[in-house]
């Protein structure tokens, strides 16, 4: 039986598309049609709005799923997009990494900022993450596995239907192409994130895993909230958004033992706005991509989405990092040693 909270999901097993019910039941909905015959939601998602109502009518009816059967990444994304939406999270890691200077960059206020992940290391909570190598902050830099392996309590937002390059969506209309949400880790090594990261952005600091929870629960049955402010207007593109921010709770352990509790209530930017933000420039999105929310972390000492604003300690090899919400789900993964061959 699911904890009281849980929301429904859609997911994919080896047979085809799934769906967890909110008693925590799983469903086979492989005989819906040819779409729901693949081991992903991708041909689910580009069917639009109308199929996913019927998908979700269909829930109740469903027979149960080999209750042996794990579940598989759900989205197979094109794109992964990771944002940087709430303030607690900034500041903290703003005079980590760049004393000396304002610790929110002057454009975070006016839009959101986010940066392009690589989609071919999302994966299925589970999966075991190995610890990446890279060139390492200090006096001098040096080359071998990070040391400060980190962890980000995340949301990311799946796209249903996609937008056509050259195309722009403001945030009034931009909630017809996102399908649902997931509990997201995107992995970070802070130290070699620390040596690349400026002028440019995170690079092997962060594209060595992304962990998603295998269950996407539908954007509009997640509970909606007034997002945080941001201390100026927002642009018209980004303005209009009727729904808001998201309400979920989510809690960070590593190896069983609690290291935060967080509340999505703290992300200043909303869902809509992030997909606005993507298409203002005209690039297009797909069906399965995600968008990150960023870390999630609360002003008071325990509330911390990442180690690093904690202090530490970081993740050792062997340790399993857990993120679970109550609404949502849980991802996790089990931290393996250093596979690099050229060490």
């Amino acid at each position: 039986m699911a904890p009281v909270g849980w929301l429904l999901g859609f997911g994919a097993l080896p047979t085809g598309v799934a769906a967890r019910r909110e008693d925590g039941s799983v469903v086979d909905l492989s005989g819906l049609g040819a779409a729901y015959q693949h081991p992903d939601l991708m041909a689910v998602l580009a069917e639009g709005p109308t199929e996913w109502a019927r998908m979700r009518a269909a829930v109740d009816r469903a027979p149960l799923a080999d209750p042996g059967a794990a579940p598989l990444l759900p989205v197979v994304p094109g794109d992964f997009t990771d944002f940087y939406a709430c303030r607690h999270h900034v500041e903290r890691l703003g005079r980590l990494l760049r004393p000396g200077q304002p610790p929110v960059p002057p454009a975070w206020p006016h839009v959101p900022l986010g940066y392009t992940g690589r989609a071919s290391t999302v994966v299925v909570s589970g999966t075991t993450v190995a610890r990446p190598a890279g060139m390492r902050s200090g006096e001098p830099p040096t080359f071998g596995p990070s040391t400060r392996l980190d962890v980000e309590v995340e949301l990311g937002f799946v796209v249903g239907v996609g937008s056509e390059i050259g195309t722009s969506v403001p945030a009034a209309e931009a909630e017809a192409h996102l399908f649902g949400v997931v509990v997201l880790n995107d992995w970070s090594a802070r130290d070699i994130q620390a040596f690349e990261t400026f002028p440019l952005g995170p690079h092997i600091g962060k594209s060595f895993a992304t962990s998603i929870s295998p269950w996407v629960v539908p954007l509009d049955v997640v509970p909606r909230c007034r997002p945080a402010p941001t201390g100026a207007d927002p642009a018209r593109y980004l303005a209009g958004d009727p729904l808001g921010g998201v309400d979920v709770d989510l809690v960070l352990r590593v190896d069983g033992e609690e290291r935060a509790t967080v509340s999505s209530r703290h992300l200043a930017w909303t869902p809509a706005q992030l997909y606005a933000q993507v298409t203002v420039g005209g690039a297009a999105t797909r069906p399965g991509d995600i968008l990150g929310s960023g870390t999630i972390s609360g002003p008071e000492p325990g509330s911390e989405g990442s180690l690093i604003e904690a202090g530490g300690p970081y993740l050792a090899d062997g340790q399993t990092a857990t993120i679970h919400s109550p609404q949502l789900g849980t991802v996790e993964g089990r931290i393996a040693p250093c596979r690099t061959t050229v060490l």
